[in-house]
């Protein structure tokens, strides 16, 4: 039997918890017909989902758009006030409690004008739903893809605001979409339930003088009330990315 010395060093055990479901994310396609330099070539990324670790508001899974490509997809946030414009990828709050309750996720779609896209036709889908793990590690919290599921794409109905009209997800493959000599095209994806009215409402980019003084009163009301107690339970703040971190700037796969 071997002998233990006093002196001997206890190796360090790195504290490193399970794996667990942390919520999803898609990618949005968008392909233009008979066109080479379509989107996908671009790689002009849209990514939305919903994260443990994300905030219906600006967090730091929304991600800023900084792309000059003759096709943009990107969520127009012009209700965030100093973090208002355009992204390229937008998370909500993931609850379990709430994994089935209606989420809407308003995008749109731009090209330059007069450019080759305009008369062009050109197709919307998801690129299959993925399941997010995250796993805790030295107090830094690391997100991962696990699995793929293309059924799950069937929760979705894709509304047209411009032309006020709401499809089923199985209904897009048989669906061409067109510019409709707009250089701007909106569309919202709903989670889990059918359009009402506000989800054909048109988006607003510029914030009139009334509805920030109106939300800067709440949010002020909302911070003097709050309180620790207040703080959902399940939130875990961001840790710093880490180079290569696929949650990162420019979102990937």
């Amino acid at each position: 039997m071997p002998h233990k010395h006093s002196n001997e060093k206890k190796q360090k055990i790195i504290s490193k918890k399970k794996s667990e479901y942390s919520g999803w994310h898609t990618e949005i396609k968008v392909e233009f017909a008979g066109v080479k330099n379509s989107l996908t070539t671009q790689q002009n990324r849209a990514v939305f989902g919903e994260l443990k670790q994300s905030r219906n508001e600006k967090d730091r899974q929304d991600v800023v758009n900084s792309s000059s490509n003759d096709i943009q997809v990107i969520f127009p946030q012009y209700k965030w006030h100093d973090n208002r414009g355009e992204y390229v990828s937008d998370y909500h709050h993931w609850r379990k409690s709430k994994e089935n309750e209606k989420e809407v996720w308003t995008f749109q779609i731009k090209i330059k004008p007069h450019s080759k896209f305009e008369k062009a036709k050109f197709k919307i889908s998801l690129d299959g739903i993925y399941d997010i793990n995250s796993t805790k590690e030295k107090n830094k919290i690391k997100l991962t893809e696990a699995s793929k599921d293309l059924k799950k794409v069937n929760k979705f109905n894709l509304v047209d605001v411009d032309n006020a009209v709401m499809y089923f997800y199985d209904e897009l493959k048989d669906v061409n979409f067109s510019m409709n000599k707009l250089n701007v095209r909106t569309f919202r994806w709903i989670k889990n339930a059918l359009a009402d009215n506000s989800d054909y409402e048109k988006v607003k980019s510029v914030v009139d003088k009334k509805s920030v003084k109106k939300a800067s009163k709440k949010l002020k009301k909302e911070l003097v009330n709050k309180n620790e107690d207040d703080v959902e339970k399940d939130f875990i703040p961001d840790p710093p990315r880490e180079p290569g971190d696929p949650f990162g700037p420019p979102p990937s796969f």
